[in-house]
């Protein structure tokens, strides 16, 4: 697999509880469909990776980058009637298509604080704070 080198691309990289890691875009990166607002956030535009390829370009799903528009989502236990819901992180494709991916309780409350980022838990939103 042919990759350019990391500082091309990307100009730091986060690892998270779940295993997915961060990517900041450096200036080099094409940003695709991303929205504006995306493209244009204070707290930058990030790419996630997981374990199938070293950055995000060389995933399985290719560029995917957080939406720090739409909160985290905290997801729901299961109760009677209800299947549940595993906690998600929402993210865009390179088409700017709104999707998302299932982690853990430790990483939501990891990216919050990390990007002053809402959780919604049950329709109330919150926000992790570091200790």
């Amino acid at each position: 697999m042919t990759t350019k080198r990391m500082t091309d691309l990307w100009t730091r990289e986060i690892a998270l509880p779940d295993g997915h890691r961060l990517f900041m875009a450096s200036g080099q990166c094409y940003i695709g469909s991303l929205p504006s607002e995306v493209a244009a956030d204070e707290r930058g535009v990030w790419a996630m990776a997981d374990e199938s390829g070293d950055y995000p370009h060389d995933t399985d799903d290719g560029v995917v980058w957080l939406d720090l528009r739409r909160p985290l989502d905290a997801g729901a236990s299961k109760t009677e009637g209800y299947d549940g819901a595993t906690p998600t992180i929402p993210l865009l494709d390179s088409d700017g298509h709104q999707c998302s991916t299932i982690t853990d309780t430790l990483t939501l409350l990891a990216l919050s604080c990390r990007f002053q980022w809402d959780i919604n838990c049950l329709g109330t939103r919150v926000r992790g704070v570091k200790l």
